[in-house]
């Protein structure tokens, strides 16, 4: 039996709250798993049946890791499983903790894409590194409604904050706009007043909201911000669409939920050549934009690129196409196939951990020091940074390396 500790609080992160409800139905319908729900610590009677009947225990939230770590290191015997969700490079005290609690016990550390991948393998020194893409709840999956209207309709949904490159998205669209008159860009997410932390660059409260909205009173309608949606009124959205559009540069862009929800149905994508994005488009999926690095050391979009992609986009696609493109995805990103893949991993003997990678002790004393997302790092600490994120720019690897 594999245990699975879930948080019984809501996950304060939407993009996470989409996962973990994938996951839960995923391997709730599975005989593998127990799943259960975890909020302050793991109880006496529960730590007993782990001790005596699991084979494996997968755990699946960083903020339950974080209240759980000196429970698991009790557990010292039982093979851990971990989803690293982007955030290796934020948690640094966490896993300087964890290194110490974890070395020289099986440990499997599951990236949901070829790049996160990459990126694990430079920031430890041994552990067995699994690709294993998160699964959607299963509405997003419905059977798909045809639409048929004039114009060509975009959408980004997700964060609002700058490494999302929103304010990019929107200038591109209305240098666009002028020659392809048909085209209208619909956007909904929230307002996260982050600046590029890592690089120690920062808005004043409220100075992106303020440049959003300048941007969509001068677009004359033909950017349309719907706030906030439900995953209901998304879905709906995503339905009568025809091209969904993200350019994150985003730190802990590893997999792409929002990219996910609208393949899901049957949207062509138009995404950054970072992180996660990457597989969307070996897929046969997604379309990339390049992603250049400018004199700040900050990783943005080509212009030039984008603008070039914007003009070339197409009216809907048939019907049948936008099946076929939320079936190749279901293949993909399967409830089924993460159950199954994640059984096995857990039943069978993995690699020890034996510790993080000198790479992340340089980092992390950088940032053990000040709170990256405060302060931004120094110098040297920016360094450092490009060294981790070139794996998010790049890819080395294959695909299949961890499968």
């Amino acid at each position: 039996m594999i245990f699975v500790l879930a948080p019984a609080v809501e996950n304060p992160w939407y993009s996470c709250r989409v996962i973990e409800e994938g996951i839960d139905q995923a391997l709730g319908q599975s005989s593998s798993f127990l799943i259960c729900r975890i909020r302050d610590e793991i109880p006496t009677e529960l730590m007993a049946r782990i001790s005596s009947e699991a084979a494996a225990l997968f755990i699946t939230s960083t903020p339950l890791l974080t209240i759980l770590a000196d429970q698991l290191a009790e557990l010292s015997e039982i093979q851990l499983m971990i989803p690293i969700f982007g955030d290796m490079t934020i948690e640094t005290r966490l896993w300087t903790k964890l290194s110490e609690i974890f070395k020289g016990r099986p440990l499997v550390l599951l990236g949901a894409s070829t790049r996160q991948c990459q990126q694990i393998e430079r920031l430890v020194q041994s552990a067995t590194i699994k690709k294993l893409p998160y699964p959607l709840p299963d509405y997003w999956f419905e059977p798909l409604i045809q639409h048929s209207r004039e114009e060509v309709r975009l959408v980004y949904s997700g964060r609002l904050t700058p490494q999302k490159n929103v304010l990019e998205l929107m200038s591109c669209f209305l240098k666009v706009a002028d020659i392809r008159p048909e085209m209208r860009l619909h956007i909904a997410g929230d307002f996260h007043e982050m600046g590029y932390h890592f690089h120690g660059i920062f808005h004043r409260p409220g100075e992106y909201k303020e440049k959003f909205l300048e941007l969509v009173a001068q677009s004359q309608g033909k950017i349309v911000f719907h706030g906030f949606l439900t995953q209901e009124r998304l879905r709906d959205l995503y339905n009568s669409s025809d091209v969904f559009i993200s350019l994150s540069t985003y730190h802990d862009e590893d997999f792409g939920v929002s990219a996910a929800q609208a393949i899901s149905r049957g949207m062509h994508a138009v995404l950054s050549d970072w992180g996660g994005h990457w597989d969307f488009a070996e897929q046969g999926l997604a379309q990339l934009c390049k992603v250049e690095v400018g004199q700040d050391g900050v990783p943005r979009p080509s212009q030039n690129a984008l603008l070039k992609i914007l003009a070339s986009l197409s009216a809907n696609k048939l019907y049948e196409e936008r099946c076929d493109y939320q079936k190749k995805l279901n293949s993909y990103i399967s409830q089924r196939d993460y159950s199954v893949r994640l059984a096995a991993l857990g039943h069978s003997p993995q690699k020890v951990y034996q510790g993080q990678s000198a790479l992340f002790g340089d980092y992390a004393a950088k940032s053990e020091r000040q709170y990256v997302f405060a302060t931004g790092h120094g110098e040297q600490g920016r360094r450092i940074y490009n060294e981790i994120y070139d794996s998010y720019l790049t890819t080395s690897s294959k695909e299949s390396d961890w499968s």
